[in-house]
């Protein structure tokens, strides 16, 4: 298994306790890989972040104010 690979995450959601949980479970996650993380609290905000760059992993509230706004 490769080790050190980095994985980008996003993680969108607007309840910041869900966030918090998902970015402790991925510190503690080891299996060879290391895990940029990035946390948008709202639609608009993960809109505006996707043209950034690849992401590997996207976890998506999709019961988010403002999914369908934009």
């Amino acid at each position: 298994m490769e080790t050190d690979v980095t994985k980008r995450v996003l993680i969108v959601d607007d309840e910041p306790n869900v966030v918090g949980v998902l970015l402790d479970f991925f510190a503690r996650f080891q299996h060879g890989h290391v895990y940029d993380i990035v946390s948008a609290y709202s639609a608009a905000e993960a809109l505006d972040l996707l043209p950034q760059g690849r992401f590997d992993l996207i976890l998506l509230d999709m019961v988010i104010p403002g999914l369908g706004a934009r």
